[in-house]
């Protein structure tokens, strides 16, 4: 895994890092980008395979759910 990258897309700040030499995208920024409040309940959404707690950009907390694509 990558460390992280942060990268602007239309005005706004996304971060990411790459697993398996695909994008991993900090949840917390898409939902914040889509308008979504909470996180966890759109990440329930997800796949298994799309959700991933490997990278660790808040290391004050035990975790921050990551998803891919």
């Amino acid at each position: 895994m990558n460390e992280l990258q942060v990268f602007q897309y239309q005005g706004r700040e996304f971060r990411a890092t790459k697993q398996d030499e695909q994008p991993w995208f900090i949840a917390s920024d898409v939902c914040r980008a889509l308008e979504i409040s909470d996180t966890a309940t759109a990440l329930q959404r997800l796949d298994e395979d799309e959700k991933g707690y490997g990278f660790n950009p808040y290391p004050w907390r035990s975790s921050a759910p990551i998803d891919s694509q």
